[in-house]
């Protein structure tokens, strides 16, 4: 049998980047730069995976983007527009202004297939947009940015719960599926529940991952998300964060051990990271909070 050539995957830009900063939780990688267009610049790409673009800051007086598949966009970039590139579209843009600051996503084609809930993959088929408002979006990604910023090891599991909730968000918005896929039928059962939590307990420590959580659930990732936050009241991450802060809680109360090493312990990126978490939750530093329990 003869083999197919692969796809050749390239990139280029010609704008003056002030600043970059990357972030890779597993297979999801997630930017955010600042670059500087007064002289104007130049970028295309043909990618493997999808891409997310989210306007942050600045804007240009001009924008224009061509993408397959769909209609020359001519138009600018505003705070709060959001664009999404399908894998494997040759895409090129043209940009003029000031200061541009972007976010951006690369979500897998394996992200996406996880959310088809049965559904045949080659009948799908993504939309590309330029500049278009999209609050769940935007926002999404601002947290995103907010979780590299911080780090520590539950930054890939709010990574990847956000990716999903982004994945279904292209099923849903950005192909030709559009509303089909309804909600999965199934509830976590309460076994599976139980085991999990158990699971989360034991491991708080360790860089939990979306996908080994909906395993001991027995349920596929799509569903998982939204099943937990039913059971629960709160995501997959913010359970986790919410039981890392319990168990630094007692910590505190019970032994002598530093905020570094509690910190180190629970999967937290520094100290710093700790007690600003701690201290969003609980109202007052993990320091505090020891002393006061101690003169009671």
């Amino acid at each position: 049998m003869k083999t197919l050539p692969q796809p050749r995957y390239s990139g280029y830009y010609t704008g003056r980047v002030l600043w970059k900063n990357e972030q890779q939780w597993g297979d999801l990688e997630f930017g955010s730069s600042s670059s500087l267009l007064t002289s104007g610049a130049e970028g295309g790409a043909f990618r493997k995976n999808h891409k997310r673009y989210v306007t942050v800051g600045g804007g240009t007086s001009r924008t224009i983007v061509s993408i397959e598949g769909a209609p020359r966009y001519d138009g600018r970039d505003v705070v709060g527009h959001v664009s999404f590139i399908p894998a494997e579209r040759q895409n090129r843009g043209w940009y003029k202004g000031g200061v541009l600051d972007c976010l951006s996503l690369e979500i897998p084609h394996d992200w996406i297939m996880k959310c088809l809930d049965g559904l045949e993959p080659s009948s799908v088929e993504f939309l590309p947009v330029t500049n278009r408002f999209d609050p769940l979006i935007f926002h999404t990604m601002t947290a995103l940015r907010e979780e590299a910023e911080m780090g520590g090891l539950a930054g890939r599991l709010f990574a990847e719960t956000a990716a999903t909730l982004l994945a279904l968000n292209l099923v849903r918005r950005y192909s030709n599926v559009g509303t089909s896929i309804s909600p999965s039928p199934h509830r976590i059962a309460t076994a599976d529940l139980e085991r999990t939590i158990e699971f989360i307990d034991a491991y708080l420590g360790a860089e939990l991952t979306l996908e080994q959580l909906a395993k001991i659930a027995n349920m596929p990732v799509s569903s998982f998300v939204r099943n937990f936050r039913s059971a629960t009241q709160v995501s997959p991450h913010k359970y986790v964060l919410l039981r890392r802060i319990e168990r630094s809680k007692q910590l505190l109360k019970s032994s002598d051990i530093s905020t570094v090493e509690i910190a180190y312990q629970l999967g937290f990126s520094s100290q710093s990271h700790f007690s600003t978490v701690f201290r969003n939750c609980v109202g007052e530093s993990p320091a505090r909070f020891r002393t006061h329990f101690r003169r009671i």
